[in-house]
């Protein structure tokens, strides 16, 4: 059976309005979805909104304490790189520069001389080379030409305090009358 429906209002009826009205007579159960749809919307939304208004407010409350916790960070870095040195120094071993150490040698070397191995260690460094004589004798040349110079320079002798020739012999290399030598610096 059809209803029968009487428009006693003489203005026209909103498009919108007769579609809910189309809605309810047909399918009210659409209307009981959609009504629950929208309400559980809102809960979550509120949930939401609650949620953000808490991480706002975490936000300002770090804001407070962000820079004391880097400097809180900062001292403990520091606090770690103390302890290693710490360790270092109490186990003999001092952080060293070795490319200055590098340099003193470089500095020190003249053209007759040349290295075939450098070994450092942190309480020892061990040079193995060859001399070639030049105007005077391989032997002066590698003490007063290499060894003294190497001593005046401070960026060695504050790792080094003894320079010992440990080996020499006189050898022919490349059809060339060579003095090889050995030098070990100690701590």
């Amino acid at each position: 059976m059809e209803k029968i429906k009487i428009n006693l209002n003489p203005s026209k009826e909103e498009k919108l309005e007769l579609f809910f009205d189309k809605a309810v007579e047909t399918n009210p159960s659409l209307i009981m979805v959609i009504i629950v749809m929208a309400a559980i919307t809102l809960v979550l939304q509120m949930i939401v909104f609650s949620k953000g208004a808490r991480y706002r407010a975490l936000a300002r409350e770090w804001k407070q304490w962000e820079s004391k916790y880097q400097a809180v960070t900062e001292l403990k870095n520091e606090m770690i790189k103390l302890e290693q040195n710490k360790k270092m120094v109490e186990g003999g071993l001092v952080p060293v520069n070795v490319s200055k150490l590098l340099e003193a040698v470089y500095v020190s070397l003249p053209s007759n001389i040349w290295f075939d191995i450098l070994e450092y260690r942190p309480q020892k460094f061990y040079i193995k080379g060859k001399v070639v004589k030049m105007q005077e004798d391989a032997m002066v040349s590698l003490g007063d030409k290499f060894i003294k110079p190497l001593k005046e320079q401070k960026a060695f002798t504050d790792l080094f305090k003894e320079i010992n020739i440990k080996n020499t012999h006189k050898t022919l290399y490349r059809g060339v009358d060579v003095l090889e030598f050995e030098i070990e610096c100690l701590n």
